[in-house]
Formats: structure tokens, C-alpha cells, sequence
């Protein structure tokens, strides 16, 4: 059933004594094996959807469900999850009048299928690429005692994660060390705008740090997904899925992770023994010399060149890394600064409530010249990644 509003979805639901699934609900579904929740691309693995979904206008509308069965079901036997039509459920976006949506439709990229990508429209809306399907949550009653397991498997299943995330500081020492970093003299410099902790034409002091000499590739996230340090549960793309680099292929290992969330972000970081840097620490490495900040608009001068950065959507895409080098490098050697992907800080942006939004510096493909300056700032909240939005890492040091 599409050209179905959330409304109706829900009504519908209701009356047959179920309701909506909710987004956690539907994702952790999507991919559970009947033992456990597995982190997965498709409901039915890591592998392509070719053959195992409509997506991409292929069938040039919906097919009968199960058509791709049983190569497209979930390992619990869950049809049509994704591609067909996207599926409603419970959950409002944050900050908007749109619920989400899950699972891609026929309409859809392959990147639309990947079980943590979502879509949002208003209650009213329909549309011949939207359907939805219902749960059942079964009472205390018909659970018994069985309820009460799935409590202690719960807690079991807590302690280990929190366990598991203590263990995850740690890279082996060859990926660590095979990170290039550059480091960043002590110094200071006068901030151009307000920032959630400095007035606009404050002093700000740093002590010397290291910055990575590059945003973190694909390949590099990879290894730490392949390491358990990790989770896709953060590769949660917005806006357009299908710029989303991770699942491109072998052709996209030196590209720019993009795509990832800024807890992602955080995590990998963590993984490899840094941290994200500040906005501070971004804005003062982008110009400086080995000697002394430099106050100009960007990271090689005062002039904006295509031949120095990927910007204006001129590409489609981001480019590798490095691709602009020289050129397009700062005075020590930061490579893509600016352009390609903005890049995660760690400095609020602001918060509202239970939401905090970060900033991220640089600007990306998809922006214009002045979005490039090295003293502009975007903010992003935890929750998404962009097809624009990368990050790099920093590691702070015991000598000044």
C-alpha cells in the first residue's frame, strides 16, 4: 500500500491493534539474526542490493511485495525492508514537523538502502514511493517470565558494551602510527567572530598540539570498523546517500570518510589514541606558518583558486585526498583544509535543550567561495552525517 500519509499509516495500525514501529525499533529489526542485533549495510548483509531489492527506478514503480525474496529478506525473514517504498514509523525528526521514514524505495540510490539512512516528510504527505508496515508489542502477560530474561540479557548485554567501549581507545600501534601528523607551534591568535566560550576579537592561547596531516580516509575508518573500535550504527548519512563514500568501493580508499556522525567521529579518534581538535586549534593551524598564525582568508593566501580546493559542486563529489596538493596545502603542509569536507571540532556550537550542535570548519564541495574561509564556522548536531562532512584528528603534547 503507498500514497499513504503518516496519519493514515498510523490510524491503520491502531485499528488492527498494533501502532507504528519506531525508528530504533525498525533498525534494530532490520538486521537481528534471532541471536543479536548485527551491524550491516542491507537487511541481508554487507553485499550490494543488486538482485535483492527495487531501488534505483529499476522496475519503473513498486513490485509485488516479496518479489525479491528470499535473497533480499533479513535473516529473520523480514520482506521488502529495503527498496519497494519507504516505511513510516513513529519517530519525529528532531526540530521539525517531519517523521521519518526508513528502508529506500524504488525510487531510491543504493545508498538510500542502508538500514541507518532515513528520509522525512509531514503527516500529510503521501506519495507513490511511501508505505509503511505495523508491530505488535505483546503484553506482560503473554511474556511472563520470558520479559523478565530479556531485562537480565539487557543488563548483560549493557555491561558488555560498556566494557567493550572501554577497550576501544586503543589502535594497534602500526595503524596509529601510520597516521600522519603535523605539529602546531604553541601560540595565539584573535578570533574574528564569538564562539560558545570567546567574545568576537578575543586572544586565544594554545599550547602546541598535532593536527593530522589529512581528514581521515575511508580506508583508515575501515580498519578500525574491521577492528571493533567502530560502530556503522554512526555511518548515518543525510542528504544525498549516494555520495556517501564508505560503500563506493575499492576506487574510494583515499577519499575523505564522509558521512559519519560527529560521535563517529569522536570514536574513531579515541580508537587511534587522539581526539578532535577544537575550532580554535582548526582556525590557528590553518594558516600558520612554523612561525606565527597568519591572518588571512584561506589556507595558502588571501585569493580562492579551483586549482587549490574542491568546491561549488564543480566535481559532484569529494575528491581524494590530496588531490589539490601542493597548491591548495597550508604553509606546514595541512592538506585539504579547506574544501572537499567540512570538517567535526569538538567546540560547541550551541545547545537547546537536550540537543547540542558542534562545529565543523572548512567548508565542503558542495559550498561557495566565501563558506571556504578558514574564519567561517557551520554547526551540525550529533545525530547525521553529510556527503560534505568529514573530519581530522589531534593529538595534544606534554612539551610546549
Amino acid at each position: 500500500m503507498n500514497c499513504v500519509n503518516w496519519n493514515d499509516a498510523n490510524e491503520y495500525c491502531r485499528w488492527i491493534g498494533g501502532r507504528l514501529p519506531t525508528e530504533e525499533e525498525w533498525e534494530y529489526a532490520a538486521t537481528h539474526n534471532g541471536t543479536g542485533h548485527l551491524i550491516t549495510n542491507y537487511p541481508w548483509g554487507n553485499e550490494g542490493a543488486a538482485g535483492r531489492a527495487n531501488y534505483d527506478k529499476k522496475e519503473g514503480g513498486t513490485t509485488p511485495v516479496g518479489a525479491y525474496s528470499p535473497a533480499g529478506d533479513s535473516r529473520l525473514g523480514l520482506v521488502d525492508m529495503a527498496g519497494n517504498v519507504w516505511e513510516w514509523v513513529l519517530n519525529r525528526q528532531a526540530n521539525s514537523n517531519f517523521y521519518t521514514m526508513k528502508g529506500g524505495s524504488w525510487l531510491s540510490g543504493e545508498g538510500s538502502l542502508n538500514v541507518t539512512a532515513e528520509h522525512g516528510d509531514t503527516p500529510e504527505t503521501g506519495g507513490a514511493s511511501i508505505g509503511f508496515r505495523c508491530i505488535r508489542v505483546k503484553s506482560t502477560e503473554e511474556t511472563g517470565a520470558a520479559h523478565q530474561q530479556d531485562e537480565k540479557d539487557e543488563n548483560i548485554t549493557e555491561a558488555a558494551n560498556d566494557e567493550a567501549s572501554l577497550q576501544r581507545g586503543t589502535a594497534p600501534i602500526e595503524i596509529a602510527a601510520s597516521i600522519p601528523f603535523i605539529r602546531i607551534p604553541a601560540g595565539s591568535y584573535v578570533t574574528s567572530h564569538k564562539t560558545w566560550d570567546y567574545p568576537e576579537g578575543s586572544t586565544v592561547t594554545l599550547a602546541a598540539f598535532e593536527l593530522g596531516k589529512t581528514p581521515v580516509t575511508v580506508a583508515q575508518y575501515r580498519q578500525c570498523v574491521e577492528a571493533g573500535g567502530c560502530s556503522l550504527k554512526h555511518f548515518r548519512p543525510g542528504g544525498d546517500p549516494d555520495a556517501c563514500l564508505y560503500n563506493r568501493g575499492a576506487g574510494y580508499q583515499n577519499h575523505p570518510m564522509n558521512c559519519v556522525n560527529w560521535l563517529g567521529a569522536k570514536e574513531y579518534c579515541e580508537w587511534i589514541g587522539a581526539r578532535l581538535p577544537t575550532e580554535h586549534e582548526w582556525e590557528y593551524a590553518a594558516t600558520h606558518d612554523g612561525k606565527k598564525h597568519r591572518d588571512q582568508k584561506y589556507p595558502w593566501g588571501h585569493f580562492l583558486s579551483k586549482s587549490k580546493a574542491n568546491y561549488e559542486k564543480r566535481i559532484g563529489m569529494p575528491t581524494e585526498v590530496g588531490k589539490y596538493s601542493p597548491k591548495g596545502d597550508s604553509p606546514l603542509g595541512l592538506v585539504d583544509m579547506v574544501g572537499n569536507v567540512q570538517e567535526f571540532t569538538s567546540s560547541k556550537a550551541f545547545t537547546h535543550g537536550s540537543v547540542t550542535e558542534y562545529v565543523a570548519k572548512g567548508g565542503g564541495w558542495r559550498e561557495y567561495d566565501s563558506f571556504l574561509e578558514v574564519s567561517r564556522s557551520n554547526n551540525h548536531s550529533t545525530k547525521w552525517g553529510y556527503d560534505y562532512l568529514g573530519f581530522r584528528c589531534a593529538r595534544s603534547l606534554d612539551a610546549p
